[in-house]
Formats: C-alpha cells, sequence, structure tokens
C-alpha cells in the first residue's frame, strides 16, 4: 500500500489498482473532498458486519435484499475516543425470527471491529422495517 499526500489535507491510499481519497472538513482546515480517514475506518467497520450478513444469509438460502445496517459511535468523555459502538440490523418484516441471534452473532465476526480495544462496548439490535 502506497499512502500519497495530494495537497491541502488530502491524502489517498493506493492498493491493488484501487485509490482510496482522504480529505478533512472546513472546520479541521480540509476541503471536504472525500470522507475523512476515521469515517472511512468506521465505513469499513459496518462494511465488513455487512460481509458476514450476506454470507450468514447465503449459506442458509435466505435473502439479504432489504436489510440495512446503521452504526453510531458514542464517545468516551475521558479520552475522546470510542465508548461504544450501536449497530441496528434492519430487516424486512418477514424475516425469519429465529435468526435474529445468528445476525448478531456473526456482527461480531468482523476482523475489523476486533481490533478495537476491548474496553469499547459493542452494542447490536434486530429492527424489523
Amino acid at each position: 500500500m502506497e499512502i500519497t499526500i495530494d495537497g491541502k489535507k488530502r491524502i489517498s491510499a493506493h492498493f491493488d489498482g484501487f485509490e482510496v481519497k482522504t480529505d478533512l472538513s472546513a472546520e479541521h482546515q480540509g476541503e471536504n473532498t472525500a470522507p475523512s480517514p476515521y469515517d472511512l475506518f468506521l465505513a469499513s467497520m459496518g462494511c465488513c458486519a455487512g460481509i458476514f450478513i450476506k454470507n450468514y444469509c447465503d449459506q442458509r438460502n435466505l435473502s439479504a435484499e432489504g436489510i440495512k445496517l446503521t452504526q453510531n459511535v458514542e464517545w468516551s468523555e475521558e479520552d475522546g475516543r470510542i465508548g461504544k459502538i450501536i449497530t441496528q440490523i434492519f430487516v424486512p418484516k418477514d424475516f425469519p425470527e429465529s435468526h435474529d441471534a445468528g445476525l448478531i452473532r456473526v456482527t461480531n465476526y468482523c476482523k475489523v471491529k476486533k481490533q478495537l480495544h476491548p474496553d469499547i462496548e459493542a452494542e447490536v439490535s434486530i429492527v424489523r422495517i
């Protein structure tokens, strides 16, 4: 992976033929042309959980259509780090409730999430839409 400094607060990562651009908000002296590195970190965790949910559904011949996740962060007032990550898995009304625990379980398999400090609380729930 190669990281380039592209001007002002714009930084890019180049790997495997991909380019991932980042920037900071104007509030942080950036131009807000791309997500911040921290936002990409959080997005990668949510996308990783999504992959595990999709694989869970595929292995059980369940449709993943209509499933979405939201992820919110509560910050620690002590040191400004993540204190808690709240993930909600939205599933269609007719998604079998017998798989709720399985979906919650597999979100914790995410390798990105496993890099977090063990003191960070994680809350995962199912919401029927």
